[in-house]
């Protein structure tokens, strides 16, 4: 997880908050529960969004961590980098 930019990292998690603009974000539960292909299509339209729209906006730590993720080999792996990149939010 060292290899992500802490951009990269704070999108991620706005995939998992309840209430990402809340002062003191926490997980959603539930949200918890997406697998990496769920997070991964919801990343991907995302950034096809945005480039849809041609928003002016820095697709790059999108980008990287959509790939980061795809390197992320076995359910195992990924439960393991939920858990370090939600403990803060726990």
């Amino acid at each position: 997880m060292d290899q992500l930019t802490d951009e990269s990292k704070f999108i991620l998690t706005q995939f998992f908050l309840a209430d990402p603009l809340s002062d003191q974000p926490r997980v959603h539960q539930k949200k918890k529960e997406k697998s990496k292909g769920t997070v991964l299509k919801e990343l991907d339209t995302l950034i096809h969004d945005f480039k849809e729209k041609e928003l002016e906006i820095d697709l790059f730590p999108y980008e990287e961590a959509a790939t980061y993720l795809r390197k992320v080999k076995g359910n195992d792996a990924y439960l393991v980098f939920l858990d370090e990149l939600l403990a803060p939010y726990q």
